[in-house]
């Protein structure tokens, strides 16, 4: 793969279970003079999220994409990598994590940091042009090192220009030198440094014996005193990473954490700790010990994303039936969507940067108690400006689903709603890491989970509602919210072509059409002015899969204002 020139931008594609990892190599990447894009850097407030990706995935001549479970399940991420290879950019696979290679990456030669991660930072680095292949001094090569020192480097600064490995072996790395240095010379360095360290152990021993000597000559007692007898108990070892007790701890009862990244939620759970809740931490592969723990709150995390679609609905029904839940992000709406929730956004990602962090509360008592929160008009800066993906529910009066309980909704878009709450369940719409929190947005995340604890239970059978499915023929409609989305659901049994027209008025507002299925995510999108139409062929696959839910969606994703569009949608399924 040909280095990149500093000037040529490489776009940032990665997972929102990735964020915290892909923030942190564009930072590094950035800091050693890389020109890359990425949106949570490069996204001013004010911008619309998704036209400022749009626009910079056109330009940048060149693709970075970090590789994950998280991302090869992201429709997302499959379709920058789809649309950057079709166009001939540069792409460049980059391994966050252990994690099938889709086919049509295998052929492009990758980068692996699930091992070393500064190596493979160095080798990005050269790799987008912005730091020099490591060469001899040349004060070394005086000194006599020979050619072929320089032929390992010049392999390993090639390895990216290499055919991958079969089998998704990683490349070898040369181990004759290492930092640049042949093995003789290292050996003679180990054996100085043992020398050395030889001689400080022998100077401390000695310093050892003086101060024994210095503690075993006591002064007599004064007149009239006792001598102490022993010796001064040892303070008992720290535990670095608890923070200091609340002498104020509230009764958050027992909450426990699913995620497959323990690390990533160590700040919220030792602040909820020390506020009072029994915290515990399983992964999505030990889900069968919450019939054992029986948590008061399930605290659902924003990594768990993928793993949701391995577990059958049976399985998803019968473990989150009873219990209280908070799920983060593009995971929580995952599994609401799995478990047939209104609380789960079938479109993804709804904000980026500063814009998403500001937020509306309009729960008095989630302000006020047990913790009190400044907020002015209501409004609470919940992550830092800059750092948080959000998701959220918009009011709309879909047909499809039942409704729910708006918590917290954006300063701007007043009728969306990143924290909201159906039955036993809230979405924590913020896919950002736990440690990028304000101080009032952990507050606000006690408290709400103060009053969740408190509420009487709404087992999921209950809060849910059945899905009332549409059949062929004409269905008008109004749509006359900020941007207003409506589904109509059906499913499909038999293989035969899905036609559907959709009109409206008036004809200039521009609206989005989208056939798709729930659990697939397969689904066909037209954008435009009216009239739109969409044709899909039903194969074989799809009648495999009878149950899945089909829906048919109109959407607005600009501001209509006080706009009203009526529309009439005509529908045609296969009998």
């Amino acid at each position: 793969m040909p280095s990149l020139k500093p000037t040529q931008l490489a776009f940032f594609s990665y997972a929102h279970e990735d964020a915290e990892f892909a923030l942190r190599l564009a930072k590094d990447l950035r800091a050693g003079g890389a020109a890359i894009w990425m949106d949570r850097l490069d996204i001013k407030p004010g911008q619309r999220w998704d036209r400022a990706i749009e626009d910079a995935l056109a330009t940048c001549p060149q693709l970075l994409v970090i590789l994950s479970p998280a991302a090869v399940e992201s429709t997302n991420v499959m379709d920058e990598v789809s649309l950057a290879l079709e166009e001939g950019k540069t792409v460049l696979p980059v391994i966050h994590r252990q994690c099938k290679v889709p086919f049509r990456l295998r052929r492009l030669q990758y980068v692996d940091l699930t091992h070393n991660y500064d190596e493979g930072l160095g080798r990005l680095l050269e790799t987008l042009g912005c730091a020099a292949p490591s060469a001899m001094p040349k004060e070394a090569a005086d000194q006599g090192l020979d050619d072929s020192a320089h032929d390992d480097e010049a392999k390993q600064v090639n390895l990216l220009s290499q055919p991958a490995p079969k089998g998704g072996a990683t490349l070898p790395i040369p181990k004759k030198h290492v930092f640049g240095l042949p093995k003789p010379i290292i050996g003679i360095v180990a054996v100085l440094v043992a020398v050395a360290l030889l001689g400080l152990v022998i100077v401390l021993s000695q310093v050892g014996v003086f101060k024994q000597a210095e503690k075993k000559v006591t002064p007599a007692p004064e007149a009239g005193r006792t001598p102490d007898v022993g010796v001064t108990a040892a303070k008992p070892p720290t535990e670095p990473d608890r923070v200091k007790p609340n002498a104020n701890r509230l009764d958050l009862g027992r909450t426990t954490f699913i995620t497959d990244r323990a690390e990533s939620v160590k700040t919220l759970a030792k602040y909820l700790e020390n506020e009072g809740a029994e915290v515990s931490v399983i992964s999505t592969d030990q889900l069968d010990n919450l019939a054992d723990t029986r948590p008061d709150t399930i605290i659902v995390c924003g990594d768990t994303g993928a793993a949701w679609g391995k577990f059958s609905k049976t399985v998803l029904n019968r473990l989150f039936e009873d219990p209280k839940i908070i799920a983060f992000g593009t995971a929580g709406s995952n599994l609401f969507r799995l478990l047939g929730l209104r609380i789960a956004d079938p479109n993804g990602m709804h904000g980026r940067g500063s814009a998403g962090t500001q937020l509306v509360v309009q729960v008095p008592e989630i302000l006020q108690s047990p913790l009190t929160i400044p907020a002015e008009n209501q409004m609470v800066q919940v992550y830092e400006p800059g750092s948080s993906d959000v998701i959220g529910i918009y009011d709309d009066g879909s047909p499809m689903v039942a409704g729910f309980e708006g918590i917290a909704h954006w300063s701007q878009w007043k009728n969306h709603w990143p924290i909201c709450r159906q039955g036993n369940c809230v979405l924590w719409g913020f896919s950002a890491p736990t440690s990028e929190m304000t101080d009032a947005g952990k507050q606000l995340f006690v408290n709400l989970l103060v009053n969740h604890k408190a509420r009487p239970s709404m087992p999921l059978s209950q809060a849910r509602r059945k899905t009332e499915y549409v059949k062929s023929g004409l269905i008008s409609e109004r749509l006359s919210k900020q941007f207003p989305d409506h589904k109509w659901p059906f499913q499909v049994k038999s293989t035969g072509r899905i036609s559907a027209r959709l009109s409206w008025t008036p004809p200039d507002v521009g609206l989005a059409f989208i056939l798709g299925t729930e659990q697939r995510r397969r689904f066909q999108r037209k954008d435009g002015r009216s009239p739109l139409t969409i044709d899909y062929d039903v194969n074989e696959e799809d009648v495999t899969h009878s149950d899945d839910d089909w829906f048919i969606g109109v959407t607005c994703f600009g501001d209509i204002g006080t706009t009203v569009i009526d529309y009439q949608l005509q529908l045609s399924l296969p009998q």
